[in-house]
């Protein structure tokens, strides 16, 4: 089942788009799930100011977003608030559709693995 059938069948109301920082620490950022849609796995979604995340990017470069990964989909054990919530890990992206920011950890890490 693709992750956007499974959202809608089981009733989840949240998604948490989860990345890593330069140092190595996870973060997340909550939106609702009907912030979630095709384009979002090719564009992204802009919910990220990357001068608030160590490592990340500059002021003046600060508006990325977060590009989730459709085989990291994972409905979460836990309720919030009696509402279900799933989770991709994400992607950082330049600005809207500008592809891949270059400080990505896990970009970085794939462009490791193929030298």
């Amino acid at each position: 089942m693709d992750p956007l059938s499974a959202i809608r069948d089981r009733g989840i109301k949240w998604v948490e788009l989860q990345f890593m920082d330069v140092p190595g620490f996870i973060h997340c950022v909550v939106v609702s799930s009907k912030e979630v849609d095709e384009g979002c796995f090719r564009n992204g979604i802009g919910k990220l100011d990357g001068s608030s995340v160590a490592g990340l990017s500059e002021v003046s470069e600060s508006d990325l977003n977060l590009i989730p990964d459709p085989e990291t989909f994972a409905v979460l054990p836990w309720d919030s608030c009696g509402e279900r919530t799933c989770r991709f890990i994400c992607d950082v992206g330049a600005t809207m559709g500008g592809g891949r920011h270059a400080r990505d950890p896990r970009g970085v890490a794939r462009g490791l693995r193929s030298t």
